[in-house]
């Protein structure tokens, strides 16, 4: 088993990494369905889809986004790039990291979560509920 350790990219590469990857509003992206075998697989089929569609097309605000590459960020000890955080609260982070993290989180990650937080975000959404 290989784990490439690469460098984490800097704060704004990972922001455009998750902006990217967690869907962009002013594009349409379609989604492949399959070959569904029977009419209640072609509803969830479809209803996934849809759910897939609404949180991509919803925007990830920007005070989220600081968030989640600030958690990143720090999970890599890349403390002097998060921003909005006092003195105090790097120090517990490091204290956190130091104790409970042996692998940092990645991009990957940070575009999970912030499709997570879209998803939450959304979950009121018509659409969705459909």
């Amino acid at each position: 088993m290989f784990k490439f350790l690469m460098e984490m990219p800097p704060r704004d590469g990972l922001r455009f990494i998750v902006t990217k990857e967690s869907g962009n509003p002013d594009k349409h992206e379609s989604t492949a369905t399959g070959t569904p075998s029977g009419s209640e697989r072609r509803k969830v089929i479809e209803w996934i889809a849809r759910v897939a569609r609404t949180v991509r097309s919803l925007e990830l605000p920007p005070h989220l986004l600081k968030h989640i590459s600030n958690i990143v960020l720090a999970t890599n000890k890349r403390y002097g790039d998060c921003e909005s955080v006092s003195e105090k609260e790097i120090t517990a982070t490091r204290l956190f990291v130091s104790d409970y993290l042996d692998y940092p989180l990645g991009p990957r990650a940070a575009i999970q979560l912030g499709r997570a937080a879209k998803a939450i975000r959304g979950q009121g959404d018509a659409a969705i509920a459909a």
